[in-house]
């Protein structure tokens, strides 16, 4: 799986290209929150799904990537961080409800893909993600942190936990395939359908920015 993972992709969609630049229309932020929200505001559903299903090796490594994810402890979830993002690009830039169908559409369909078959397929999934935000958030970061300013410390979370996420995650698939829990190539369809999703609704947010182009400001 790791030599296989492009980490780059989704830094270099035009979504994210152009937010790292220095200049963009401040309403990208709003239409990205809003594409966005209902697959991230599901994250503890469908880690949930995956986390019910773990083994007693699996488990503790699951329990502790996530705990951030799910708000164990003394920092908030990060869809908590989410909202503050989401609350914070919309009451400035905007509200689109209608692209919030996308995310409804994505949520869903991570929600599916966790549940169908044992732990590996929802880490598999979930790695697809992770192993993506670390590059593509980073890249946007300090234009976040600049325009949102506390409300983009869901971005700074992301430009770091994630490279360790990934890692872990990596590690427990091979232990998977090794074990006979799961095949290595139910684990590729499950890693390759998540990147489609994220695929899709990143390709949504930015058409519903270039169908509203004339009005961006």
């Amino acid at each position: 799986m790791a030599e296989e993972i492009d980490n780059l992709w989704l830094a270099k969609h035009s979504l994210f290209c152009l937010l790292s630049k220095d200049r963009y229309p401040k309403k990208a932020w709003a239409v990205f929150a809003e594409s966005f929200a209902p697959l991230i505001y599901s994250v503890p559903a469908f880690l949930g799904t995956t986390l019910a299903r773990a083994d007693s090796y699996s488990r503790p490594f699951l329990d502790d990537i996530w705990a951030e994810e799910l708000g164990v402890g003394n920092s908030p979830s990060h869809p908590v961080l989410f909202e503050s993002f989401h609350r914070a690009a919309t009451s400035s830039w905007g509200c689109f409800p209608d692209i919030q169908r996308y995310g409804i559409t994505a949520g869903s369909a991570m929600a599916d893909l966790c549940g169908s078959g044992p732990w590996p397929i929802g880490v598999a999934a979930m790695l697809a993600h992770e192993g993506q935000f670390p590059v593509a958030y980073g890249g946007i970061l300090e234009n976040a942190k600049r325009d949102l300013g506390e409300a983009a410390g869901f971005f700074v979370v992301h430009s770091t936990a994630d490279i360790q996420h990934s890692s872990v995650a990596q590690l427990l698939l091979q232990y998977s395939v090794e074990k006979g829990i799961a095949t290595e190539a139910a684990i590729k369809s499950a890693y390759n359908s998540s990147t489609d999703v994220l695929r899709r609704l990143t390709a949504h947010a930015w058409e519903a920015l270039e169908w509203d182009h004339k009005s961006m400001s």
